[in-house]
């Protein structure tokens, strides 16, 4: 690339700039866990900033931007785990994580009333004062604990240990996504894609690497098996996923026969069971065909969002969703950020009868 980047970084403490930092990590992920982060900052107790005695529920957010003309973009906003410091160099590491974590260390105490899942994760993003953004949801939540109408029993069933294992799995049952952006909590439809945001050429790219995994390559088949208590029967529900179209059927990424897998859940009816299987032959599907590469840092992509990849003259030029980004801001490293994704699925799914 001939232009010239010259990238900054910018550390904040409870909104004061901390003049000392001179390299941090991102990552930032689409798995239903907390983006992490890790901070250095050069000896400044010196100069008032004494980062290594900072309180525990102190706030970081770490902004960078490729070149001063560009915006400067909050990639993560957290609190530190641990603080670390090298007594001979004087430089101290923090390392965090963003604010679900407040629901990841929070156990379940509670007894809830029987709501939709959106207003349940409404009432624990407010308890850690954070601003919920949750699309509401119809189904009262009492249904996916085995017909519970009066209480959603957490810990007296031992189903949950902290706030955050209920969120995702309402996330999962309702077919959602949840994610925190600063102090806000999202909890909302997950998306298979989205608008194409950028168009990434080979030439672009530091390194790239094209991953097939064998195993899903062909037919996928997923069988979701429950014993129903209240009606008393056997559910088994099955979902074949095949590709609508392959550009390369025979050669050394080729596959016979169909991969099976098997789940077990207790209690399921015949539709949630369906529900369950399609759910996951779908995403066994978007992780066949997965690439990973380095690119100079930027702060445009994200996950959740899409891309086009093209020039590499195969069948991984397509779309995909990202599924991670680590960004790292170094005076050795410069400013380079490693990705990986999936490909947008190109399978069609059905539920396979008699099952």
């Amino acid at each position: 690339m001939s232009e010239i980047r010259r990238p900054t970084l910018e550390v904040r403490a409870n909104g004061a700039t901390l003049k000392s930092a001179i390299a941090a990590k991102v990552i930032s992920n689409n798995h239903f866990a907390a983006d992490r982060f890790a901070i250095q900052f050069a000896d400044a107790q010196d100069r008032g900033d004494g980062c290594f005695a900072l309180p525990e529920s102190t706030v970081f957010t770490v902004a960078m931007r490729a070149d001063p003309d560009g915006p400067l973009l909050p990639i993560i906003t957290g609190q530190g785990d641990t603080a670390i410091h090298d007594q001979i160099s004087g430089v101290t590491r923090i390392e965090g994580r963003d604010l679900t974590a407040l629901l990841q260390e929070a156990p379940i105490t509670d007894v809830f009333p029987n709501q939709p899942s959106s207003e349940i994760v409404s009432q624990l993003a407010l308890r850690h004062g954070l601003i919920p953004v949750a699309i509401p949801t119809m189904t009262m939540a009492g249904r996916y604990f085995q017909g519970e109408t009066s209480q959603i029993a957490i810990n007296a069933f031992g189903r949950f240990a902290t706030e955050w294992d209920l969120v995702v799995y309402l996330a999962q049952c309702e077919g959602y996504d949840v994610f925190a952006i600063a102090n806000s909590l999202f909890f909302q439809p997950a998306l298979a894609s989205l608008a194409v945001t950028r168009v990434l050429d080979v030439a672009d790219l530091i390194e790239l690497r094209l991953v097939r995994r064998l195993r899903l390559s062909g037919t996928i088949s997923v069988s979701v098996k429950s014993w129903n208590a209240k009606e008393a029967k056997l559910v088994n529900e099955t979902a074949v996923s095949e590709r609508i179209s392959y550009a390369s059927p025979v050669g050394p990424f080729g596959t016979s026969g169909a991969a099976r897998f098997t789940i077990v859940r207790p209690n399921l009816t015949r539709e949630d069971a369906g529900r369950v299987a399609v759910s996951q032959a779908s995403a066994l599907g978007r992780h066949e065909q997965c690439i990973e590469f380095s690119m100079p840092g930027e702060t445009f992509l994200m996950p959740r969002t899409s891309f086009l990849l093209k020039g590499t003259g195969t069948d991984f030029d397509q779309l995909y969703q990202i599924d991670m980004i680590e960004r790292v801001f170094g005076l050795d490293t410069g400013f380079v950020q490693h990705v990986t994704a999936h490909t947008v699925s190109t399978r069609i799914i059905t539920l396979a009868e008699g099952s």
